[in-house]
């Protein structure tokens, strides 16, 4: 699997076709958001068999509201979607009670505070403190978390939330996978990292008891922004990278540990509208099309490459008995045909009957005479 960040900028020249719109063009730049897209390819045959892409990596970033793609272009356009096919429900409710949100400027410095192995070392020892919830002083007083769904939430709320979450009392073997750790190209004072979370709930959570269920997290991108102090100044986190990875329905962060251990947060809370009916849809017709909520393929992986492996597979011929070599054919002499003179050239002059010349007569034959 390939994973790489992506942003896409450029300025609308040309008419944006819509579903049921044409917009002309405004001249407008358009910005977007750190995306994040992955490539998997079949190990054997090196064709690619799943792209994932279109997942904003932070939705406070750019000029589109958070959005990539089509949905990007349609912001820039001057015809964005609504809110309710974006959002969980709840989450537009509060929005539009809430104070707005602005997005963050463009960074205009390109050289980091710090050398990259000192950023990556300042973003270890944040997670080492539990995202700094165990140690908040390695938090600047200005620090902001900020989610999909969640945020911005300030330094003071973030700690008292977070530290409510006892989740290694909650899943004793959880096991945090950090990696990838790598300092922003675009942003030279932020680093990015991505994590994978996986345990057991034997312990309780939030005031629920344990089932025993397991967790397995998708993989989730989470970054850490540090001022020239070395401070954390902003943390984002939940970003799934793949959502066919885990058990978490697609859901990062918390919403996606409730999710796995079967304690779900309501839909209305964690989902937009599309994808709320989507889901319902495929529950409906799961007795009829055999594909779970949280199947993306029609067929799994493994027999989606062991289809491509055998379509590749060079064939075995079959087994034919051996044959007796053909015995030589009797050799049978052509008749000789006489090979025609070679035309002569349009140019050619006719050749002339050659007359012989006498020779000298010799004196013995002279005094004969």
């Amino acid at each position: 699997t390939v994973r790489f960040t992506t942003r896409t900028v450029g300025t609308m020249r040309g008419e944006l076709r819509l579903r049921t719109d044409t917009v002309s063009p405004n001249g407008k730049r358009m910005r977007c958001p750190p995306e994040a897209i992955s490539l998997t390819f079949n190990p054997q045959t090196g064709k690619l068999t799943k792209l994932v892409s279109g997942f904003t990596m932070d939705r406070l970033v750019g000029n589109t509201a958070g959005l990539c793609g089509i949905m990007a272009a349609a912001t820039i356009a001057g015809a964005p979607p609504s809110e309710w096919e974006i959002y969980p429900p709840l989450s537009v409710i509060n929005r539009f009670f809430g104070r707005t949100v602005s997005q963050l400027e463009e960074p205009t410095s390109f050289l980091a505070p710090f050398p990259e192995s000192v950023m990556i070392q300042l973003a270890k020892g944040l997670i080492a403190a539990e995202l700094g919830t165990k140690d908040p002083d390695l938090l600047s007083g200005g620090f902001t978390f900020c989610g999909p769904i969640v945020g911005p939430i300030n330094k003071e709320d973030f700690v008292r939330q977070f530290s409510g979450f006892d989740l290694k009392s909650a899943f004793p073997d959880l096991d945090q996978k950090y990696e990838n750790f790598r300092v922003d190209p675009y942003d030279p004072y932020r680093v990015w990292v991505d994590a994978r979370g996986s345990g057991t709930w034997t312990g309780p959570l939030n005031g629920k008891e344990p089932n025993g269920a397991r967790y397995e997290g998708p993989l989730e991108a989470v970054s850490f922004t540090f001022d020239d102090d070395g401070f954390c100044t902003r943390l984002t986190a939940g970003a799934v990278i793949d959502p066919t990875m885990g058990n978490t329905g697609g859901l990062g962060g918390v919403f996606g540990i409730f999710y796995a251990v079967g304690a779900p947060l309501p839909a209305a809370a964690t989902r937009a509208f599309p994808q709320i009916l989507s889901r319902l849809q495929k529950a409906a017709l799961k007795p009829i099309t055999k594909v779970d909520v949280d199947d993306y393929n029609l067929v799994t992986s493994a027999s989606a490459s062991e289809k491509v492996e055998k379509e590749d597979a060079p064939v075995a011929p079959a087994s034919i008995p051996p044959t007796p070599p053909p015995k030589p054919a009797a050799t049978v002499s052509a008749p000789k045909t006489e090979t025609a003179a070679p035309a002569k050239p349009f140019f050619a002059a006719p050749k002339l009957p050659t007359i012989p010349i006498p020779e000298p007569a010799t004196p013995a034959a002279k005094k004969a005479v």
